[in-house]
């Protein structure tokens, strides 16, 4: 753990060289080139090394796995589930962005504008319950048979 906590205060500020659109507005963000170009140098200083491999999983589907390694053996590992995809370009897109919050998630990297939880939680608001609307027709009433 020593290791780790003088690596990161190596760690230089990660530049967010990217922009993106969503839900209506803009977002910078580190590109994962950017995040690894700004700790790799840091970790292996500090006997450390990052590692992250696509594995199967017992579902049939995949996950990345990323290993934060140490010269002396010890390591931490944590998952992150991949969605399944119908396209090789699908899964690439994927894994990258995994791996890019993987990586930010294990050595504590906001490599994103905060939006304090905004994206996470539009769109999965409760809707408001509707009630029906009243019939503008008219009660249609029985008609009345002679007698």
């Amino acid at each position: 753990m020593g290791a780790l906590i003088k690596a990161r205060k190596e760690f230089p500020s990660v530049v967010k060289n990217r922009q993106g659109q969503a839900r209506g507005g803009k977002y910078h963000y580190a590109d994962l080139a950017a995040v690894l170009e700004a700790v790799t140098g840091p970790l292996a200083e500090n006997g450390l090394a990052l590692v992250q491999c696509p594995e199967w999983n017992n579902d049939g589907g995949f996950h990345l796995r990323t290993s934060l390694m140490h010269i002396s053996g010890q390591s931490i590992e944590s998952t992150y589930p991949l969605p399944s995809s119908a396209t090789s370009q699908d899964t690439g897109s994927a894994l990258t962005y995994a791996r890019r919050y993987a990586v930010c998630a294990m050595l504590s990297i906001a490599a994103d504008d905060d939006d304090d939880g905004a994206a996470a939680t539009e769109g999965h608001q409760k809707p408001a319950k509707e009630y029906p609307k009243p019939d503008p027709k008219p009660i249609k009433q029985p008609e009345k048979k002679a007698e």
